[in-house]
């Protein structure tokens, strides 16, 4: 499955340890970075949390985007 945004194209919609998200990079005035969007469905409800670093920290802080989505309690 995958979906589309403007102005950033198609993406994979992903899914680990019951997480379900997205990612992807965007520059904006000469700065790369690396986005992921988590989403999240309650009974009445859906809800996003974004992360967001510079592209060269992703390796540094992707684990740690799914570490704190994990401790999001709707």
């Amino acid at each position: 499955m995958y979906c589309s945004t403007n102005n950033i194209g198609e993406m994979d919609i992903l899914e680990l340890d019951n997480l379900t998200y997205i990612e992807y990079t965007i520059t904006k005035s000469s700065e790369s970075y690396f986005i992921r969007v988590f989403f999240f469905k309650t009974n009445s409800s859906f809800w996003s949390a974004q992360f967001c670093c510079f592209k060269e920290k992703k390796d540094e802080y992707a684990d740690n985007f799914i570490k704190w989505a994990k401790t999001i309690d709707l």
